[in-house]
């Protein structure tokens, strides 16, 4: 199993879901595996971020009484509405009700998703003391196992710049600039959009060999040309400069090298 595999099994560890078979076989594997044995405690961390973060309040007096009011009023008016039509009333309430509420589910799930998400990012980096550079880190290393995971590489599937560039006409505000790097042994796969930092932004998809590079591209008016910085995060080597007016990121767990010699190619 690839460790890839392996970390969408961290979270079922850490809730107590794996059977004792699979317990044995993840700890085996982590005893072995340095970049695994670092996602898992930075998930506890998260894990332990969010829980000491949990408000818990007792609900208000009276409250149970004004339910069960409620209740018997809605009761007794489900009864005179068996009286009128059908069509009109569904359960005591208008159809029509019924339907906004239908269609403003999706929306609340979605959106409680996010939030949790988002928050979950934010307490992590605030409660474990890391700076918003190691946050960003986090969140770029999370964008790249997610288009491996979900099987959501590309978007737009090219080895063609002419085509995967126009691609982003009209989705982003800046379309990023694209090169087909082949020449330099690394071929365009295609792009994406992603989320960075609560904004789309551009996922550019160069492979080497097997290995997968995510390039994260998005404008900010005040970045100007700057030297590669590298990093690494949770197994995965990390490249970060800019050029005239974009952010770049560069992700993957290539040799490092390989990631240099793909930053230096894509230098504008």
């Amino acid at each position: 199993m690839s460790c890839a595999d392996l970390r969408l099994k961290l979270h079922g560890l850490l809730d107590g879901e794996l059977d004792p078979a699979e317990v044995a076989f993840v700890n085996a594997h982590l005893g072995a595996c340095p970049g695994c044995t670092e996602e898992l405690e930075s998930l506890r961390a998260l894990h332990q971020a969010v829980a000491g973060e949990a408000r818990y309040h007792p609900a208000p007096e009276g409250l149970a009484q004004k339910l069960a009011d409620a209740l018997r009023k809605n009761s007794a008016e489900s009864g005179a509405a068996a009286k009128q039509p059908a069509s009109r009333i569904v359960g005591g309430l208008p159809r029509q009700w019924m339907a906004l509420a239908a269609a403003l589910l999706p929306v609340a799930v979605i959106s409680a998703g996010l939030t949790y998400y988002f928050t979950a990012v934010h307490l992590s980096g605030h409660l474990t003391g890391e700076s918003s550079e190691a946050v960003l880190e986090q969140e770029l290393v999370a964008g790249h196992v997610r288009s491996l995971m979900a099987n959501h590489l590309v978007d737009v599937a090219s080895s063609d710049q002419h085509t995967v560039k126009p691609w982003f006409n009209g989705k982003l505000d800046v379309g990023p600039p694209v090169r087909d790097l082949a020449d330099s042994g690394f071929p365009l796969v295609g792009g994406r959009l992603d989320y960075i930092r609560g904004h789309a932004v551009a996922a550019l998809v160069y492979k080497r060999g097997q290995h997968v590079i995510n390039v994260f591209i998005w404008p900010d008016a005040k970045a100007v040309k700057t030297e590669p910085v590298t990093a690494d995060r949770q197994g995965y080597h990390l490249v970060h400069w800019n050029g005239p007016g974009i952010v770049c990121w560069a992700v993957s767990d290539v040799d490092p090298h390989d990631l240099d010699q793909l930053q230096s190619a894509l230098v504008w």
